[in-house]
Order: C-alpha cells, then structure tokens, then sequence
C-alpha cells in the first residue's frame, strides 16, 4: 500500500507522525492526522511480484510539478502501485508533503527522456541492492543523478539521489 501524507512532517513515536495536539502516549488509532490521502497498490497484472524487485521511492522536500515529474519518469521505466492517473497534489497550502509509490523494476516498460525539474529534488529509495541500482538507471534516462548517501542492511539498501535537470 502506497500513502501520501500532506500533515505536518516529522516523526512521533515509532515513526508515526502525531498530530498536533494528540498525546504521544496513546494508542496508534489515536495518531490519526489530518489531511492523509491513502490509496491502496493496484493489482498487479502480470501476477505475483517479486519483493526483490520492489523499490520504493520517496520524495519530499519538492514541489508538487517536481514531485509529478519525477513520478512520471519512472511510470515511464517500470510498473507501479500507483495508477498512471494518480498524480501528486497539495493537500495543504504551505504544509509540507511526503510522496511515496513503489515500483517494480523487474521488467523495463519503456525509457524516459530528458525531463525539466524547477529545482534539484531529493529521492529516497529503498530496496534490493540490484532494484536500487535499477531506480538510478532509469532516473539517469531523465535526470542528473548523483548519489548523496547509502546505508546498507544485509539484503537491501537505501540510498538517496539528488537529480536535477540535465
């Protein structure tokens, strides 16, 4: 499952963002925020997916024509839990928004070209080390990328590209 958070930014307990006024202590149902759009994955059409091939890719800090650029590039490359319709958008004037799709790098759809970001965008991307790699070989079909950092677990990595207009 796929979710766009449009609430305030910053992780509450475990992770979770809590909304304003709500008490730290209480159970996760009680962390409900404000402005949440939550869209399930879509089927996938080909049958089962390898989960060492999912990659998931994070954006914030950006804006949302950036945010929509950057998704279409890889709708372009590779298979998504998001729906070719399902475009970023504001949930909120002046808050910050978190987008986030998974893709599925196993099959190549198609290559992008050269796309125009207004500013540079930072994607986090988490997956297999070879899904990784995948992502940033289709981001450099549009983009500059450039890789600002790494952490590597045992069977996956995450990893975060600055691209920019080339």
């Amino acid at each position: 499952m796929a979710r766009r958070y449009g609430g305030p930014a910053g992780p509450g307990p475990a992770g979770r963002s809590a909304a304003p006024g709500a008490d730290p202590a209480a159970p996760p149902e009680q962390h409900r925020e404000r402005n949440v759009t939550v869209s399930t994955a879509q089927e996938h059409p080909a049958g089962p997916v390898d989960p060492a091939a999912q990659v998931t890719v994070v954006l914030d800090g950006c804006g949302t024509d950036d945010a929509r650029t950057v998704l279409e590039a890889l709708q372009a490359s590779f298979p998504s839990d998001r729906d070719t319709a399902d475009r970023p958008a504001e949930v909120e004037e002046g808050r910050p928004s978190v987008w986030t799709a998974t893709f599925d790098v196993s099959r190549t759809l198609g290559l992008p070209g050269p796309a125009h970001l207004s500013q540079p965008v930072t994607a986090t991307v988490q997956g297999g080390y070879r899904a990784v790699d995948r992502i940033r070989e289709g981001l450099a079909e549009a983009f500059a990328v450039r890789v600002v950092g790494t952490a590597s677990g045992d069977q996956e990595q995450e990893a975060q590209f600055r691209l920019e207009s080339r």
